[in-house]
C-alpha cells in the first residue's frame, strides 16, 4: 500500500511539472504545435493520475480515509479542468488570429499549419461513439469553422483523424468541395444518435450490480458510476433529479426494479390503503395568497369565464421559441402530408377560428408583449368510438437552456380534484350511474389580458401560407390548466350551493368528467335536467351523457343529449378487452401467439353484427346465470375437499404457545435444525416468518388460491366473458 501512495505522489509531481510547463507555454504564447505536444503529454500524465490513485483508494478500509482521499482528488482534478480551459481558450485564440491574418483577399490567404495541431483519433468503436461529440467540436474549433481552408481539404483532414469504422463510412467519399457536409451528415447520423448515447447511459445505469454494503471502494465505484451516467442524461435533457421529466421517471423504474421484495410489498399495502388513510392536504401561506389574487382577477363576462394566467415574476425570461417552434411545424406538417392529414389537422384549427378559441395575429406586425411560441403536434385516433379524431397538444414544458419554460413560470396551483378512489368506490355501491363529460372543457375558460395571450402563441402553414396564431382561451399542456377549470367550476357551483344538482356537480365531478351514482332513481332525471342548465350558465356544455337507467337514456335520446357515433360495437371494462392484454402481462411468446387479436379483438367482429355474441349491458345472461351458480357450487365442493388436506404440513400448533416472539423463535430453531442436517445456509428466522405467513394465507384466502390454482376456472370466466355490449 506504501508502495501505491508513492507511485501515485510521483504520478502527481510529474503531472504538475507538464503542467506547469504547459501553462508557460501558453502564457509566453508559443507555437501552437509545441502548446499541442504538452497537451497530449498533461493528458497521459492525468491519465495515469487517476489510474494509480484508483489503485490506491481500491485498498482502503475506512470511509474517513477514502473521504480524505476524495478531496485529494478534487484538487488535481480543479487543477486539470483549469488547464483544460486555459488550453482551449488558447486554441480559440490561436484560430482567431489565423481569421484575421486571412483577411478578404483569396490571393493573401495564409494557410495556418493545422497539421501541427495533434486531436485525439476516432474509430467508431462503442466506446468512442460515448465521446463523438467531444471530437467533432474539438475538429471544429481547429478546423471545421477555419475560413482559411475550403471544404475539400476540411473533408482531408477529417478523414485523417478518422479510423477503422468511422473511416469506413466516409472513405468511399472523393475529395469534392460537396463531398465535406455529405461526411459530416454520415458521421452525425451514424455517431452522434442521441437517442442511442440516451439508451447507452441508461443500460449502464440499467446493469449496475449494487456492491456489498461494507464494501466501501466498491460502493465508490458503484456512485461514481452511476453519478457519471445521471449527469450524461442530464445534458442531454433527461434530467433524473427533476420531478416530473421522463430522466426522472427512468430512474425511478430502474431504483424501484432493484428494490427488495418486502419494500414493494410495502408500496403495495400503500396502496391498498388508499383512501383509508388520511393524507396531508395542507395549503401554504404562499399558495393561499396566489389563489387569492388569482380569484380577484376571475370575471363572468356574456356567460364566459375571463381569467389572468397566475405567472411567476420568472414568465419575463422565457425564450420566444420562434425558431424551435417553426422548425417543429414544419417537420409536424411533412409528416401529416405524408399521411393524408394536413388538411383534418388544419381543420381543426379553422374551427377553432370559428369559435373563438383561436385568434390570427399579423405576423409581421410587432407587438408590445413578449411573444411566445410554443411548439405542437397531433394525436390521431381511430377508432369509431372517439369523438375527436385529430387534436393538437401543445408542448408548454419546452426548456432552453437555463431558461424557464413555461409551465416552470406558472403557478400549478392547488390540488382541488375530488377523490378518485371515493368516486369509484361510490360507483361500485350505487345501483344507477350517470355520466358526461364537459365538452372542450379548457377552452371555455378566457384569457383576460392582451399580455397572457401573447404567451401563447403558434404558428401553422396553410395553402395561403404561413399562418400565426394565438389562443384566446386556456389550453391543455398548461400545468395550471387543471387547477383553473377546478377552481372557475367550484366559484360557478358556489351560486348554486342549495341545488342538489349542484351539490352532486361538486362531489362527482372529476377534471371535465360528471360521475355520479346513487341508488335513488328518483334523483337521476331531476340532476340530469338541472346539472346541465347550471354548466350551460357558465358556458359550459356537459354532453355525452349515458345512464344504465332505461327510462332516463331515452329521455337523452329524445334531448340528443347520448354521444351516437356511429359504431356498432361500444366500449365497456372488462376482462375480455384485449386492449388490456399487456398490461395484465403476458410473455412475448404469448403476446406474438396473440398479436392479430390485440390488433383486430376477437374473431367474431369480422361476422355480421347480428350473429355477435349479446348479452344485457352489466349482467350474463339466464343461462350465464346457472352456468356461474353451478361452476361456484363446483368449486366450493372442491374447497371443502382440499380444505381437509392443508398445502402446508403443520409443524407447530400455535395453540401451545403464548405469544408470537416465542412461536417465531421456536419455528427458527426447527429451521436451524434442518438447515444443518442438510448442509443447507439459510436465514432461519427468515424462514420461520415466510412459513407462518404461508400457513396464515391458507386459512384466510382459501378460495383465492383455489380459484387462482384451478386453470379451467380461469378458461371458464374468459368465455363467459367473451361477450359484446349493445347499448339501446
Amino acid at each position: 500500500m506504501e508502495k501505491l501512495r508513492n507511485a501515485r505522489a510521483n504520478s502527481k509531481r510529474s503531472f504538475s511539472r507538464i503542467n506547469r510547463g504547459l501553462l508557460r507555454h501558453i502564457t509566453d504564447k508559443a507555437e501552437p504545435s509545441l502548446v499541442q505536444d504538452c497537451w497530449g503529454e498533461l493528458q497521459t500524465a492525468w491519465s495515469d493520475v487517476e489510474r494509480k490513485h484508483n489503485d490506491y483508494v481500491s485498498l482502503l478500509s475506512s470511509e474517513q480515509e477514502m473521504e480524505k482521499e476524495d478531496t485529494w482528488m478534487d484538487e488535481m482534478y480543479d487543477i486539470f479542468s483549469t488547464t483544460k480551459k486555459a488550453f482551449f481558450s488558447f486554441n480559440n485564440e490561436t484560430m482567431k488570429n489565423v481569421k484575421e491574418e486571412t483577411g478578404t483577399n483569396g490571393q493573401n490567404i495564409k494557410q495556418p499549419e493545422i497539421q501541427k495541431l495533434k486531436m485525439p483519433l476516432f474509430s467508431g468503436t462503442q466506446d468512442d461513439v460515448m465521446s463523438f461529440n467531444d471530437f467533432l467540436k474539438m475538429f471544429d474549433d481547429l478546423i471545421g469553422n477555419n475560413s482559411a481552408y475550403n471544404q475539400s481539404a476540411k473533408l482531408m483532414y477529417l478523414k485523417s483523424y478518422l479510423r477503422g469504422n468511422a473511416l469506413d463510412t466516409i472513405k468511399h467519399l472523393s475529395t469534392e468541395d460537396k463531398n465535406y457536409t455529405i461526411a459530416r451528415k454520415f458521421l452525425t447520423e451514424e455517431y452522434l444518435d442521441t437517442d442511442v448515447i440516451v439508451e447507452e447511459h441508461i443500460r449502464k445505469l440499467h446493469d449496475l450490480t449494487p456492491p456489498p454494503a461494507r464494501d466501501l471502494p466498491a460502493l465508490r465505484a458503484f456512485f461514481n458510476t452511476a453519478r457519471t451516467s445521471v449527469y450524461e442524461l442530464k445534458a442531454f435533457g433527461y434530467d433524473a433529479l427533476e420531478d416530473g421529466t421522463l430522466g426522472s421517471k427512468i430512474i425511478s423504474f430502474i431504483i424501484c426494479e432493484k428494490l427488495p421484495v418486502n419494500f414493494k410489498l410495502e408500496h403495495l399495502f400503500s396502496i391498498e390503503s388508499l383512501g383509508i388513510r388520511e393524507t396531508d392536504e395542507s395549503v401554504s401561506a404562499r399558495e393561499r395568497r396566489l389563489v387569492e389574487e388569482f380569484s380577484n382577477e376571475v370575471e363572468l363576462r356574456d356567460g364566459k369565464y375571463f381569467v389572468r394566467v397566475p405567472f411567476y415574476d420568472s414568465v419575463t425570461k422565457v425564450p420566444g421559441n420562434h425558431d424551435v417552434a417553426l422548425a417543429t411545424m414544419k417537420k409536424v406538417r411533412n409528416k401529416l402530408a405524408k399521411r393524408g392529414l394536413a388538411d383534418s389537422y388544419t381543420a381543426v384549427f379553422e374551427q377553432q377560428l370559428r369559435d373563438g378559441i383561436i385568434e390570427e395575429v399579423d405576423y409581421n406586425k410587432p407587438s408590445t408583449n413578449q411573444r411566445v411560441f410554443i411548439p405542437h403536434h397531433p394525436v390521431v385516433k381511430t377508432d369509431a368510438q372517439t369523438t375527436t379524431k385529430i387534436r393538437p397538444v401543445f408542448n408548454c414544458s419546452l426548456k432552453i437552456g437555463d431558461r424557464p419554460s413555461l409551465n416552470e413560470a406558472c403557478f400549478r396551483g392547488v390540488d382541488l380534484l375530488n377523490d378518485l378512489v371515493t368516486l369509484l368506490m361510490r360507483f361500485r355501491t350505487n345501483k344507477h350511474i350517470l355520466l358526461a363529460d364537459i365538452e372542450k372543457a379548457f377552452l371555455q375558460i378566457y384569457l383576460k389580458y392582451e399580455e397572457d395571450k401573447d404567451k401563447f402563441c403558434f404558428l401553422w402553414e396553410t395553402d395561403d401560407g404561413l399562418k400565426m396564431y394565438r389562443f384566446r382561451t386556456i389550453l391543455f399542456g398548461l400545468n395550471c390548466s387543471p387547477f383553473i377549470l377546478s377552481h372557475i367550476i367550484q366559484i360557478h357551483l358556489s351560486k348554486y350551493s342549495t341545488t342538489m344538482a349542484a351539490t352532486a356537480l361538486k362531489e362527482s365531478l372529476y377534471v371535465d368528467n360528471f360521475i355520479f351514482s346513487t341508488s335513488d332513481e328518483g334523483k337521476l332525471l331531476d340532476i340530469y335536467r338541472d346539472a346541465t342548465q347550471i354548466m350551460k350558465e357558465g358556458g359550459f356544455n356537459l354532453r355525452s351523457w349515458m345512464s344504465n337507467f332505461s327510462p332516463l337514456v331515452d329521455i337523452m335520446m329524445s334531448d340528443n343529449m347520448v354521444n351516437e357515433h356511429g359504431a356498432v360495437t361500444e366500449k365497456v371494462l372488462g376482462y375480455f378487452n384485449v386492449a388490456d392484454m399487456l398490461t395484465r402481462g403476458l410473455s412475448a411468446k404469448e403476446f406474438h401467439k396473440k398479436l392479430a387479436v390485440w390488433c383486430h379483438g376477437p374473431d367474431w367482429l369480422g361476422d355480421h353484427p347480428e350473429q355477435w355474441p349479446k348479452s344485457p349491458l352489466h349482467c350474463l345472461s339466464e343461462e350465464g346465470k346457472v352456468m356461474v351458480e353451478l361452476q361456484q357450487h363446483h368449486q366450493q365442493v372442491e374447497i371443502n375437499t382440499e380444505a381437509q388436506t392443508p398445502a402446508t404440513q403443520t409443524i407447530l400448533s400455535i395453540k401451545d404457545f403464548s405469544s408470537l416472539r416465542r412461536l417465531h423463535g421456536v419455528t427458527a430453531r426447527v429451521f436451524h435444525f434442518v438447515n444443518v442436517l442438510k448442509h443447507r445456509e439459510a436465514d432461519a428466522k427468515e424462514q420461520a416468518t415466510h412459513y407462518w405467513l404461508k400457513v396464515m394465507q391458507e386459512n384466510a384466502f382459501t378460495e383465492e388460491i383455489s380459484y387462482l390454482q384451478d386453470k379451467q376456472e380461469n378458461n371458464f370466466c374468459m368465455e363467459m366473458t367473451d361477450v359484446c355490449v349493445k347499448c339501446s
